[in-house]
């Protein structure tokens, strides 16, 4: 039977309590367990209402050979007597945000963890920051160029808005946010998933992403998001020229005169046609 992303949610979940708090061991003791899992911490500024200190803990868990998993992002909240209460939970794919975790020897060349732990450290904040979705539109009105991949849909995203919520956002290519609503079901989906940040706007890190989402980089002209297009389909055709060429050489390349002779003495001769 293939697997599940929901049939990770407890073990990702399992991960992400604050009790682990060496987060390097963790990880490694994951990995060498052959386990496709992981870890962050984000330390997270101390709560407004009572100062108390908070944090969020993300963590990953999924099944190595089909990539299938789930994502479990948690705030934790310290109370009174020092012992971390979970405030709020967020659980969801870990395709549906483009964090999934593979085999080292499917990418040795890639530090899998330390990226996933990149991917969280984003500063959270309120919900007012994100861009306006205007009335008929299908879409909030994203800088041009990025991609919306789904979220909550527009009178619940406005209301969010409105409340000026936290944010909390992840990034690996596709942007995911968050909007902490205590008291709503923990699998509730992000307020907004978007794409688009490193074709369009070379965004290489996580903060630089969050800046095009949030306004803070200017947005592209439709002249410049028109050529930036034709240069990300220009460079896919190309490489699609490149590994049908490659294939093609790799399937003529002459063989050896040795292969060539084996070949030979160990061919069946055809039969003889019947007269």
């Amino acid at each position: 039977m293939m697997p599940h992303w929901e049939d990770y949610i407890q073990s990702a979940s399992s991960i992400a309590r604050p009790t682990k708090l060496d987060k390097d061991k963790l990880n490694q003791d994951l990995e060498k367990q052959g386990r496709c899992a992981a870890a962050a911490v984000k330390n997270l500024p101390a709560s407004e209402a009572d100062g108390r200190a908070m944090k969020l803990i993300a963590a990953y868990d999924g099944d190595c050979s089909t990539g299938v998993g789930a994502i479990v992002m948690t705030v934790w909240k310290q109370s009174g007597n020092g012992v971390w209460v979970q405030h709020n939970q967020w659980v969801t794919s870990g395709a549906d945000v483009n964090l999934v975790i593979v085999p080292r020897e499917f990418a040795p060349q890639v530090d899998q963890i330390g990226r996933f732990e990149s991917l969280f450290q984003l500063e959270p904040f309120n919900a007012s920051k994100l861009p306006v979705w205007t009335s008929g539109k299908i879409m909030p009105n994203l800088a041009a160029g990025l991609e919306w991949r789904g979220g909550m849909e527009r009178e619940l995203y406005e209301a969010v808005r409105s409340g000026d919520y936290q944010i909390f956002c992840s990034y690996l290519y596709t942007m995911a946010c968050f909007a902490d609503l205590p008291g709503r079901s923990t699998r509730q989906i992000p307020i907004l998933i978007t794409r688009g940040y490193a074709d369009m706007y070379e965004a290489k890190t996580p903060a630089a992403a969050l800046d095009v989402l949030l306004g803070k980089t200017p947005s592209l002209t439709p002249s410049e998001v028109a050529e930036k297009q034709k240069a990300v389909e220009e460079m896919v055709d190309k490489a699609a020229r490149d590994a049908v060429s490659a294939a093609i050489n790799q399937g003529t390349m002459p063989e050896s005169p040795t292969a060539i002779e084996k070949a030979a003495s160990q061919a069946t001769p055809p039969p003889h046609k019947k007269r």
